[in-house]
């Protein structure tokens, strides 16, 4: 996402949001592409924002 500010949603769309919210890295704000997880805690991230090889 090119800015932080979250887009606005119709009320009537609350569950798209939603859907929209799990299809993005918790890090970057991007949507996933390629989807990483830590196995210890289950929690995801885009491999665009993981550790530097």
């Amino acid at each position: 996402m090119d800015s932080l500010v979250e887009p606005r949603w119709p009320p009537g769309l609350a569950v798209m949001k939603t859907i929209d919210d799990l299809l993005r890295c918790g890090i970057c704000f991007e949507y996933f592409n390629i989807a990483m997880m830590i196995p210890q805690c289950s929690h995801n991230y885009s491999h665009r924002a993981g550790p530097e090889k």
